[in-house]
Order: C-alpha cells, then sequence, then structure tokens
C-alpha cells in the first residue's frame, strides 16, 4: 500500500453536460476540457444507505446490513465571469446554470439564460478529483451522474465579485482510482477579469437600491428518481419545483420618498435590474416585495432587510442573466 497523502490544495472538479442520447444513463466521459470552471470551496458527500438488520438472535448484535441507494451531493463556488473574448460567447459558468433550470438561447449583441420549466431535465456529470503528493500522483475520483442543482448568487460585501453557489444533487456512480498515466488535469479556463460590485446598479421598479450586499437564490427542489432497474437505486435528480428570491438590504425611505408598504400590502410588482461591470446583467421582471421594513444597522444608519419573490411575467421568465443585451 502507497503511503502517499491526498492533499487538498490539489482537489479539483470537472462537470459535462450529460447529452440527450446519454441523459441518466451514466455514461458521460470527461476530458481536461471539462475541468475549465474557475471553482474553489469544492466539498462532496457521497452517501450509501444502510437498511440495518436486528434478527432476533436473543441479543443486541446486529447482523450485516444490506447496502441499498447511491446518491451523494457536491458543492462549490465559481465567481461570476462573463466570458474573455465575444459578448456572444458563452461564459463557461453558463453550463452550469443549464443544470440548474436555465435555458440558455443567444441574441444579436448577447447571450442569456432565464430560468425555465423545459430544463427541468438536463443534467450533468460530475468529477471530483483528489490528487496524491509527489511528482507522479495518482487520482481518487468521485463521479456523479444526472445530477441537477440549485444555485445562490450573492454578493457579499461590495467590492467583492458576485459568488455562485452551487449545490448539485445526483447518483454515485463510482469512486475510482486513475492512474498518473491517465491524469487529467484542469485547461481552458476564461480568462477574463472578474468584475467586482463597484459602480453596479440597482433599481427595483424606478427606485434605485443602495445596498452593500444581495442575494438571488433560484429556491429548485431537486428531487432524487427512484430506479430500481440502475446499479444504484436511482436514475438521477430533476427540478421538480421552484421559487427564485432575491434579498437585499438598501437603505430605509420615509413613505413620502417611497412607499414599500403601500407596494407590499397592494402585491405590486416591479422589475429588478441589477448590473455589474460591463456587460453582467440580473433581471427580475415582476419582483414582488415579501418582506420589507426590517431594520439593520449598517454603518450606523438604518438599512431595509427585503425580500424578493420573483414571479411570472409571461412565464418561465422570472429571473435572467445576461451577458451584453437582449436584442
Amino acid at each position: 500500500m502507497s503511503n502517499l497523502r491526498l492533499m487538498t490544495v490539489k482537489r479539483t472538479i470537472g462537470v459535462k453536460l450529460e447529452a440527450t442520447a446519454n441523459q441518466y444513463t451514466n455514461n458521460e466521459t470527461l476530458t481536461a476540457d471539462n475541468y475549465c470552471f474557475a471553482a474553489y470551496d469544492i466539498e462532496y458527500s457521497p452517501a450509501i444507505e444502510d437498511y440495518v438488520r436486528k434478527i432476533a438472535y436473543g441479543d443486541a448484535s446486529k447482523s450485516r446490513g444490506v447496502p441499498g441507494k447511491r446518491t451523494g451531493t457536491v458543492s462549490f463556488t465559481c465567481d461570476l465571469q462573463p466570458h474573455g473574448s465575444s459578448v456572444t460567447s458563452a461564459p463557461m459558468i453558463f453550463q452550469l446554470f443549464r443544470a440548474c433550470g436555465f435555458v440558455q438561447s443567444t441574441y444579436a449583441a448577447g447571450v442569456g439564460l432565464k430560468c425555465s420549466s423545459l430544463a427541468d431535465r438536463a443534467p450533468v456529470t460530475i468529477e471530483v478529483v483528489e490528487r496524491q503528493e509527489g511528482a507522479t500522483p495518482d487520482q481518487l475520483v468521485v463521479r456523479f451522474f444526472g445530477c441537477m442543482g440549485d444555485v445562490e448568487i450573492a454578493n457579499e460585501s461590495t467590492g467583492q465579485p458576485v459568488k455562485c453557489k452551487f449545490t448539485f444533487t445526483g447518483a454515485l456512480a463510482s469512486i475510482t482510482t486513475r492512474a498518473y498515466a491517465n491524469m487529467l488535469a484542469p485547461t481552458s479556463f476564461d480568462t477574463s477579469n472578474v468584475p467586482a460590485v463597484l459602480a453596479a446598479t440597482i433599481w427595483l421598479g424606478s427606485t434605485t437600491m443602495y445596498c452593500s450586499k444581495f442575494s438571488v437564490k433560484t429556491g429548485n427542489e431537486v428531487s432524487l428518481f427512484d430506479d430500481g432497474s440502475m446499479a444504484g437505486g436511482v436514475s438521477g435528480a430533476r427540478i421538480s419545483n421552484r421559487d427564485p428570491m432575491i434579498e437585499i438590504d438598501p437603505d430605509m425611505f420615509v413613505t413620502t420618498d417611497k412607499d414599500w408598504y403601500t407596494d407590499h400590502v397592494n402585491a405590486t410588482t416591479g422589475a429588478l435590474a441589477i448590473t455589474i461591470g460591463n456587460n453582467l446583467h440580473i433581471n427580475a421582471p415582476a419582483g414582488q416585495i415579501v418582506q420589507s421594513y426590517t431594520p439593520a444597522d449598517r454603518q450606523g444608519h438604518v438599512s431595509n432587510a427585503m425580500r424578493i419573490r420573483c414571479t411570472r411575467s409571461s412565464g418561465n421568465d422570472e429571473l435572467e442573466i445576461l451577458q451584453g443585451v437582449a436584442s
């Protein structure tokens, strides 16, 4: 047995959208190009159900259990980053959003994502790789398939990038060793600058929101589907429901400046638009206030912790992520 240790700093992740013919069948093959996501804070948790048997032997000892369904979760963070060369070329990170219930469209001067029920079945295969120390390391590969996810898009502090915190759920395919001779290493990252939230604009209706932070949660309900014909007992995950929600902390106004209370009780909706950098946008065409006038102390002045539900405008359009313009 080797005494080489697996090093935390060498952990990598690969993600690949499953082709229609391969969806939920555990046969996508990843290459080095699929390790192109600038991910960090990678965590994973394989799970094998344990059917415990307590047979009446007349004592407290347990009999050997029965291993059952094989599932797991993978979470990681990527910064919201535009494509480096073309406004109509989708950033790498857009592939991850497509497995979180978004449909991608290309426009004359942009490329965008809208949450859609048409994307409830758009899984990815994920490999999390641990690498040995030393000059010729083998890799431990923890592989999941049929994965779909939920994501929180968050700016935790002014001056920092917008972080996209993904959590994927799916079927556990295998835990194996990949020899050094076949090692896959990350390549082909987006090389564009990651914009910080500076000179950003946030609007709700016609009102400018002066915020120090915000978060957009897709609120996806990710459900694993049992399938006794599969080796691991599940075919993978689907998005069975969603409830996108936005949380922001603007300055609190008197009602003669802006009457959020009346908008709240009258279920008034307004378009919410967030612009980061030169060409990244987060839009919600019909935001409805579900919490307002919740005071907090921010640097000595009163802020208003608000929650805004992204409701339907024309349907399947309550949340959009856009690079460039939709024209």
